[in-house]
């Protein structure tokens, strides 16, 4: 299993319209596309930080995911509408530290 921790850095003064934009438009076409999100996070200190979680069978579904995700039509009408409200956005790839794991 991979994980992946994305962060989105919405653009100044953008935060509430990042957070419209990633709950009315994102989350169905990422839901559409079979990606597994765990968690969604928003600074609570600086709401214009977004953070999220998913899980992945492997390494080659992560790339093929977001290629097909990049060439999704509604993503790219998304992307062209709204676009301006992501300043930022990286992505880590996590691997579980063995001796590690709570909960």
């Amino acid at each position: 299993m991979i994980t992946e921790l994305r962060h989105y850095i919405a653009a100044d003064g953008k935060d509430a319209a990042m957070m419209d934009v990633m709950a009315t438009h994102i989350r169905p076409i990422l839901e559409r596309l079979g990606f597994n999100i765990k968690n969604y996070w928003v600074d609570a200190a600086d709401p214009k930080h977004h953070w999220y979680v998913m899980e992945w069978p492997s390494a080659q579904a992560v790339q093929d995911g977001w290629a097909k995700f990049r060439a999704d039509e509604g993503w790219l009408k998304v992307k062209t509408a709204h676009g301006a409200v992501f300043g930022k956005v990286e992505a880590f790839v996590l691997r579980q530290v063995p001796g590690m794991k709570f909960g």
